[in-house]
């Protein structure tokens, strides 16, 4: 068993096979590196690990009368652009 200490998020990704994310002393992710890079418990980490964009996120719950807002992320290199040809002619991206 070895453990490597680094400040260097990409060594972390590339060498590990468990990454510990400390902040403030506090252990706040303890898991393997596809999972803190695709899965990150908070913003903080994600954007340790790499660009995120981040989205506003509106949820209503009409029976419960419940609204939420939360925010989501997403990796640009799980963004996909598509065009689309509608029936009357336009076109979207």
């Amino acid at each position: 068993t070895t453990v490597l200490v680094t400040h260097n998020p990409a060594d972390a990704l590339a060498l590990a096979d468990k990454i510990g994310v400390l902040k403030m002393g506090e252990l706040i992710q303890l898991d393997t590196p596809s999972i803190v890079y695709q899965k990150p418990d908070n913003l903080y980490i994600a954007e340790l690990f790499g660009l995120v964009n981040l989205l506003s996120v509106n949820f209503l719950q009409k029976s419960l009368h419940i609204q939420s807002k939360s925010k989501g992320m997403i990796r640009p290199e799980n963004i996909q652009i598509y065009a689309v040809d509608y029936p009357d002619g336009c076109k979207a991206i």
